[in-house]
């Protein structure tokens, strides 16, 4: 198999598991869920031309990295009361925090 074609098939890897963790990430969210993959098609069909298999590469490292922080770094809130936020369980235990980041003393959010 060619560096291209390897490249090319790493590439759609790393393209469908972009759009599996953003359904994970944005479950219940349809504006986030639009707006991702509207946003990791377009960055995908920007480079889809692109033949130099160093070049190639790097933007698989770049997507690779991107699915990694999608995956680890963004959870969903959901206000509950004024400045109360309710995170999603599957991100964390779920309770609900302050926009300080401290747990409200008189949660009735059943966290």
């Amino acid at each position: 198999m060619s560096a291209l074609s390897t490249g090319r098939v790493q590439a759609l890897s790393v393209f469908k598991q972009l759009l599996r963790t953003r359904q994970q990430v944005f479950r219940g969210d349809q504006n986030a869920l639009q707006a991702a993959r509207d946003k990791i098609k377009t960055e995908f069909l920007k480079h889809k031309a692109e033949t130099d298999p160093g070049k190639i590469d790097e933007l698989i490292k770049v997507a690779k990295e991107s699915e990694e922080l999608l995956r680890t770094k963004v959870i969903q809130a959901q206000e509950v009361k004024p400045h109360v936020f309710r995170i999603r369980k599957d991100h964390f235990t779920e309770r609900c925090v302050t926009a300080k980041r401290e747990r409200c003393a008189d949660c009735t959010c059943g966290a």
